[in-house]
C-alpha cells in the first residue's frame, strides 16, 4: 500500500478528489487534464465524448470484447479460440435487444462458457 493511503478515511479522501475530475480542470486547481488519446486501430479522440463515440460507432466490436472480459472474469480462465462462436453468439444477442448491459451480463450467465466452468 502506498505510504499516503494509510486508512480508510485517507482512501476515501483520494476518492473523493479523484472524483471531482472532469475534462476541463482538476476541481479548481486550474491544473488543465489531458482527456485526448488514441486506440490500437490509430483512432484519436479528443475528450470523453469523442471516445463514446468511437466506441458507439463499433458497438459489435465492443460488445465482443467486453463479452469475452466478462467470462473471463466469471470464469477465471482465458478465453480461447474455442470460445469465439459463443462469445460472438452472446454479443449479437446483445445486440438484438439494443447493447444494454443488463442483457449483456444475463447472456454472459446463460452462456455454455459459463455453465460449463
Amino acid at each position: 500500500m502506498r505510504p499516503w493511503i494509510r486508512d480508510a478515511k485517507s482512501l476515501q479522501l483520494l476518492v473523493q478528489s479523484l472524483v471531482c475530475v472532469d475534462s476541463q480542470q482538476l476541481c479548481g486547481s486550474g491544473l488543465a487534464v489531458d482527456g485526448s488519446g488514441q486506440l490500437p486501430s490509430g483512432k484519436t479522440f479528443e475528450d470523453e465524448q469523442g471516445l463514446k463515440q468511437l466506441l458507439v460507432d463499433r458497438k459489435e466490436q465492443f460488445a465482443e470484447a467486453l463479452t469475452e472480459k466478462l467470462l473471463t472474469y466469471a470464469t477465471g480462465r482465458s478465453m480461447t479460440f474455442r470460445d469465439q462462436a459463443d462469445i460472438k453468439q452472446v454479443a449479437a444477442e446483445c445486440g438484438n435487444s439494443g447493447y444494454g448491459l443488463r442483457d449483456l451480463v444475463a447472456g454472459v450467465v446463460r452462456s455454455g462458457i459459463f455453465r460449463q466452468r
